[in-house]
Protein backbone atom coordinates (compact mmCIF):
# COMPACT_ATOMS: atom_id res chain seq x y z
CA UNK A 1 0.00 0.00 0.00
CA UNK A 2 3.21 2.55 -0.75
CA UNK A 3 1.04 4.09 -3.22
CA UNK A 4 -1.70 5.03 -1.22
CA UNK A 5 0.53 6.27 1.86
CA UNK A 6 2.49 8.67 -0.57
CA UNK A 7 -1.21 9.37 -2.62
CA UNK A 8 -2.41 10.92 0.77
CA UNK A 9 0.68 13.07 1.47
CA UNK A 10 -0.98 17.16 2.21
CA UNK A 11 1.70 19.27 4.21
CA UNK A 12 -0.05 22.51 2.82
CA UNK A 13 -3.60 21.06 3.98
CA UNK A 14 -2.86 22.32 7.83
CA UNK A 15 -2.23 25.77 7.17
CA UNK A 16 -5.06 25.92 4.48
CA UNK A 17 -7.57 25.03 7.05
CA UNK A 18 -6.00 27.11 10.13
CA UNK A 19 -5.52 30.10 6.63
CA UNK A 20 -9.77 29.40 6.33
CA UNK A 21 -10.87 28.86 9.90
CA UNK A 22 -8.32 30.52 12.26
CA UNK A 23 -8.92 34.25 10.55
CA UNK A 24 -13.08 34.04 12.51
CA UNK A 25 -11.34 35.55 14.87
CA UNK A 26 -14.03 36.67 16.33
CA UNK A 27 -16.02 33.34 16.28
CA UNK A 28 -16.60 31.65 19.84
CA UNK A 29 -15.30 27.55 19.54
CA UNK A 30 -18.99 26.52 18.96
CA UNK A 31 -19.13 29.06 15.74
CA UNK A 32 -15.55 28.13 14.61
CA UNK A 33 -16.53 24.13 14.90
CA UNK A 34 -19.48 24.51 12.84
CA UNK A 35 -17.44 26.44 10.14
CA UNK A 36 -14.67 24.43 9.82
CA UNK A 37 -16.78 21.36 8.47
CA UNK A 38 -16.82 23.38 5.57
CA UNK A 39 -13.01 22.46 4.94
CA UNK A 40 -12.54 19.07 6.82
CA UNK A 41 -15.09 16.57 5.36
CA UNK A 42 -12.95 14.82 2.66
CA UNK A 43 -15.68 12.63 0.58
CA UNK A 44 -18.50 13.44 -2.00
CA UNK A 45 -21.44 15.33 -0.72
CA UNK A 46 -18.76 16.83 2.07
CA UNK A 47 -21.01 17.69 5.47
CA UNK A 48 -24.19 16.88 3.63
CA UNK A 49 -23.03 13.34 3.40
CA UNK A 50 -21.46 12.95 7.03
CA UNK A 51 -24.96 14.89 8.02
CA UNK A 52 -26.67 11.81 6.59
CA UNK A 53 -24.67 9.42 7.57
CA UNK A 54 -25.07 10.29 11.48
CA UNK A 55 -28.74 10.32 10.83
CA UNK A 56 -28.52 6.77 9.55
CA UNK A 57 -26.73 5.75 12.46
CA UNK A 58 -29.59 7.16 15.04
CA UNK A 59 -29.34 8.36 18.15
CA UNK A 60 -26.50 6.76 20.04
CA UNK A 61 -24.88 9.44 22.06
CA UNK A 62 -21.90 7.89 24.20
CA UNK A 63 -21.08 4.97 21.69
CA UNK A 64 -17.06 4.28 20.39
CA UNK A 65 -16.94 4.73 17.19
CA UNK A 66 -14.06 3.25 14.83
CA UNK A 67 -12.90 5.34 12.53
CA UNK A 68 -11.48 3.48 9.61
CA UNK A 69 -9.04 5.64 7.41
CA UNK A 70 -10.02 8.91 8.92
CA UNK A 71 -8.12 11.19 7.50
CA UNK A 72 -7.42 14.67 8.42
CA UNK A 73 -10.58 13.53 11.33
CA UNK A 74 -13.61 15.83 10.03
CA UNK A 75 -16.31 12.36 10.10
CA UNK A 76 -14.85 12.12 13.49
CA UNK A 77 -15.37 15.44 14.77
CA UNK A 78 -18.14 15.79 13.05
CA UNK A 79 -19.81 12.87 14.84
CA UNK A 80 -17.97 13.96 18.24
CA UNK A 81 -19.46 17.67 18.04
CA UNK A 82 -23.11 16.38 16.66
CA UNK A 83 -23.36 13.19 17.67
CA UNK A 84 -21.82 12.75 21.18
CA UNK A 85 -19.72 10.00 20.03
CA UNK A 86 -16.05 8.82 21.30
CA UNK A 87 -14.38 8.40 18.52
CA UNK A 88 -10.92 6.16 17.61
CA UNK A 89 -9.43 7.21 14.81
CA UNK A 90 -6.25 5.51 12.03
CA UNK A 91 -5.24 6.19 8.87
CA UNK A 92 -2.71 4.88 6.58
CA UNK A 93 -1.19 8.06 6.39
CA UNK A 94 1.15 9.50 8.80
CA UNK A 95 0.84 12.91 6.99
CA UNK A 96 -2.62 12.72 7.74
CA UNK A 97 -3.11 11.82 11.23
CA UNK A 98 -0.33 14.40 12.18
CA UNK A 99 -2.57 16.48 11.18
CA UNK A 100 -5.54 14.87 12.07
CA UNK A 101 -4.07 15.15 15.88
CA UNK A 102 -3.03 18.85 15.53
CA UNK A 103 -6.80 19.81 14.39
CA UNK A 104 -7.96 18.36 17.19
CA UNK A 105 -6.00 19.70 19.55
CA UNK A 106 -7.02 23.24 18.16
CA UNK A 107 -10.23 23.02 18.29
CA UNK A 108 -10.24 21.31 21.70
CA UNK A 109 -11.44 17.74 20.75
CA UNK A 110 -8.14 15.84 22.13
CA UNK A 111 -10.67 14.28 25.52
CA UNK A 112 -12.97 12.96 22.98
CA UNK A 113 -10.96 11.66 19.68
CA UNK A 114 -7.60 9.77 19.56
CA UNK A 115 -6.04 8.86 16.08
CA UNK A 116 -3.20 6.90 15.09
CA UNK A 117 -1.35 5.78 11.90
CA UNK A 118 -2.06 2.07 11.88
CA UNK A 119 -3.26 -0.02 8.98
CA UNK A 120 -6.63 -2.04 9.06
CA UNK A 121 -5.07 -4.81 7.28
CA UNK A 122 -2.47 -5.51 10.25
CA UNK A 123 -3.40 -8.65 11.97
CA UNK A 124 -2.21 -7.07 15.01
CA UNK A 125 -4.87 -4.63 15.09
CA UNK A 126 -6.34 -5.98 18.59
CA UNK A 127 -9.58 -5.66 19.60
CA UNK A 128 -11.29 -2.39 21.34
CA UNK A 129 -15.14 -3.71 21.57
CA UNK A 130 -16.41 -0.64 19.37
CA UNK A 131 -20.19 0.08 18.81
CA UNK A 132 -19.42 1.02 15.51
CA UNK A 133 -17.16 1.34 12.46
CA UNK A 134 -17.63 4.24 10.49
CA UNK A 135 -15.60 3.42 6.80
CA UNK A 136 -15.88 6.48 4.45
CA UNK A 137 -14.33 6.32 0.96
CA UNK A 138 -12.46 3.60 2.24
CA UNK A 139 -12.58 0.71 0.05
CA UNK A 140 -11.18 2.20 -2.87
CA UNK A 141 -7.71 1.84 -1.62
CA UNK A 142 -8.13 -1.33 -0.22
CA UNK A 143 -7.39 -4.37 -2.35
CA UNK A 144 -8.22 -7.10 0.54
CA UNK A 145 -11.46 -5.94 1.71
CA UNK A 146 -11.93 -9.35 2.66
CA UNK A 147 -9.13 -9.10 5.34
CA UNK A 148 -10.00 -5.22 6.10
CA UNK A 149 -13.96 -6.05 6.58
CA UNK A 150 -12.55 -9.17 9.16
CA UNK A 151 -10.23 -7.14 11.51
CA UNK A 152 -13.32 -4.32 11.32
CA UNK A 153 -15.68 -7.14 12.57
CA UNK A 154 -12.78 -8.62 15.52
CA UNK A 155 -12.94 -4.87 16.75
CA UNK A 156 -16.38 -4.37 17.82
CA UNK A 157 -18.69 -5.31 20.35
CA UNK A 158 -21.25 -8.71 19.39
CA UNK A 159 -23.92 -6.95 17.52
CA UNK A 160 -22.12 -3.95 16.75
CA UNK A 161 -22.68 -2.53 13.59
CA UNK A 162 -20.61 -1.00 10.52
CA UNK A 163 -21.45 1.78 8.20
CA UNK A 164 -19.99 1.93 4.74
CA UNK A 165 -20.13 5.43 2.65
CA UNK A 166 -17.96 3.90 0.12
CA UNK A 167 -17.99 4.45 -4.21
CA UNK A 168 -19.08 1.34 -5.85
CA UNK A 169 -18.56 1.02 -9.30
CA UNK A 170 -21.06 0.07 -11.95
CA UNK A 171 -21.96 -3.45 -12.87
CA UNK A 172 -22.41 -2.54 -16.17
CA UNK A 173 -19.66 -0.01 -16.89
CA UNK A 174 -17.13 -1.88 -14.53
CA UNK A 175 -13.95 0.74 -13.99
CA UNK A 176 -12.62 0.64 -17.51
CA UNK A 177 -12.73 4.53 -18.94
CA UNK A 178 -11.73 6.85 -15.73
CA UNK A 179 -9.55 9.12 -16.00
CA UNK A 180 -6.32 9.54 -13.24
CA UNK A 181 -5.82 10.82 -11.48
CA UNK A 182 -8.52 10.29 -9.15
CA UNK A 183 -8.96 11.39 -5.53
CA UNK A 184 -8.29 8.22 -4.06
CA UNK A 185 -6.23 7.08 -6.77
CA UNK A 186 -2.85 8.29 -8.72
CA UNK A 187 -3.14 5.65 -11.56
CA UNK A 188 -5.10 2.68 -12.07
CA UNK A 189 -2.93 -0.04 -10.21
CA UNK A 190 -4.22 1.88 -6.92
CA UNK A 191 -7.64 1.60 -7.83
CA UNK A 192 -9.44 -0.87 -5.86
CA UNK A 193 -13.27 0.02 -6.11
CA UNK A 194 -15.81 -2.69 -6.53
CA UNK A 195 -18.86 -3.35 -6.99
CA UNK A 196 -22.23 -3.80 -4.59
CA UNK A 197 -22.27 -7.56 -4.70
CA UNK A 198 -18.24 -7.98 -4.41
CA UNK A 199 -19.27 -5.81 -1.34
CA UNK A 200 -22.06 -7.72 -0.20
CA UNK A 201 -19.97 -11.19 -0.25
CA UNK A 202 -17.01 -9.79 1.32
CA UNK A 203 -19.27 -8.26 4.34
CA UNK A 204 -21.15 -11.82 4.94
CA UNK A 205 -17.05 -13.72 4.80
CA UNK A 206 -16.18 -11.01 7.68
CA UNK A 207 -19.58 -11.99 9.73
CA UNK A 208 -21.88 -9.29 8.70
CA UNK A 209 -25.38 -9.29 7.83
CA UNK A 210 -26.41 -6.05 5.40
CA UNK A 211 -29.41 -4.44 6.80
CA UNK A 212 -29.57 -1.47 4.59
CA UNK A 213 -28.29 -0.72 1.65
CA UNK A 214 -28.92 3.35 -0.33
CA UNK A 215 -27.80 4.44 -3.99
CA UNK A 216 -26.89 8.09 -2.63
CA UNK A 217 -28.01 9.60 -5.77
CA UNK A 218 -29.16 12.73 -3.95
CA UNK A 219 -26.14 14.76 -4.18
CA UNK A 220 -25.02 13.94 -7.80
CA UNK A 221 -27.11 16.48 -9.26
CA UNK A 222 -25.13 19.48 -7.63
CA UNK A 223 -22.12 17.88 -8.37
CA UNK A 224 -22.86 17.56 -11.94
CA UNK A 225 -24.59 20.86 -12.87
CA UNK A 226 -21.50 22.67 -11.19
CA UNK A 227 -17.74 23.18 -12.17
CA UNK A 228 -14.87 22.30 -9.83
CA UNK A 229 -14.15 25.34 -8.20
CA UNK A 230 -10.84 27.01 -8.53
CA UNK A 231 -10.28 26.83 -4.79
CA UNK A 232 -10.40 23.53 -3.59
CA UNK A 233 -8.64 22.08 -0.10
CA UNK A 234 -5.58 20.51 -0.99
CA UNK A 235 -6.90 16.67 0.39
CA UNK A 236 -4.11 14.95 -1.77
CA UNK A 237 -1.84 14.56 -4.60
CA UNK A 238 0.13 17.44 -6.41
CA UNK A 239 -2.92 19.08 -8.04
CA UNK A 240 -6.37 18.39 -6.07
CA UNK A 241 -8.30 20.21 -8.31
CA UNK A 242 -7.74 17.73 -11.40
CA UNK A 243 -8.67 15.23 -8.89
CA UNK A 244 -11.79 16.52 -8.52
CA UNK A 245 -12.85 17.34 -12.29
CA UNK A 246 -11.94 13.73 -12.78
CA UNK A 247 -14.46 12.17 -10.55
CA UNK A 248 -17.00 14.77 -12.09
CA UNK A 249 -16.22 12.83 -15.27
CA UNK A 250 -16.61 9.69 -13.71
CA UNK A 251 -20.01 10.27 -11.88
CA UNK A 252 -20.74 11.93 -14.95
CA UNK A 253 -20.15 8.74 -17.08
CA UNK A 254 -21.72 6.43 -14.46
CA UNK A 255 -18.63 4.77 -14.02
CA UNK A 256 -19.28 4.47 -10.14
CA UNK A 257 -21.97 6.27 -7.25
CA UNK A 258 -21.54 6.91 -3.55
CA UNK A 259 -23.36 4.38 -1.68
CA UNK A 260 -24.52 3.62 1.71
CA UNK A 261 -23.88 0.16 3.40
CA UNK A 262 -25.01 -0.94 7.18
CA UNK A 263 -24.15 -4.00 8.22
CA UNK A 264 -24.66 -5.64 11.68
CA UNK A 265 -22.34 -7.93 13.42
CA UNK A 266 -23.68 -11.65 13.31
Amino acid sequence: MKNTSEHYNSDAYLSYFKDKVGGLSNCNRAEKIEKSFKYDQFHIGGVAATQKLLALMGGAHGDCVLDVGCGFGGVARYLTYSGGFKVFGLDLSASYVSVAQSIDKWLGFSDQISCERRDICDPQLGVRDFDWVVWSHLGMNIENKDLALINCSNAMKKSGKIIIYDVLLSCAVGGGGATYPLPWASMPCDNHANDLKSYKNSLLKAGFKVIYIEKYDDILPEILENEVPLDVPPFAGADFRECLVNLRQFLAQGIGAPWFIIAEKM
